[in-house]
């Protein structure tokens, strides 16, 4: 399907990606996050993010985002996004396994 977002430089354009209509309307999921998904299932290899890229976008969303970046997301508890929050899983997930 054809879908605008924007591309690895940030300029939004129409692209062919290899996705479903559930992705591209899920209104579950971070835009940010939505759009890289899709950026990375794009039908030209060219217009694929590196995994340089994306790693570099996931660490700047772990470094800026807020639980209140979470607040647009239907049915979505945003307090589970804290830092507290996230200790408290990984501790929980990981530790406590």
């Amino acid at each position: 399907m054809e879908v605008e977002i924007p591309d690895k430089d940030g300029n939004v354009r129409k692209m062919l990606v290899y996705t479903d209509s559930e992705l591209k309307d899920s209104e579950y999921l971070h835009p940010d996050l939505k759009n890289l998904l899709m950026l990375c299932q794009t039908a030209k290899n060219s217009d694929r993010p590196s995994l340089q890229y994306v790693l570099k976008i996931c660490e700047d969303a772990v470094k800026t985002h807020t639980a209140e970046n979470y607040n647009d997301i239907p049915d979505y508890d945003s307090s589970l996004e804290t830092d507290r929050s996230i200790r408290a899983f990984i501790q929980n997930v990981v530790y406590n396994a």
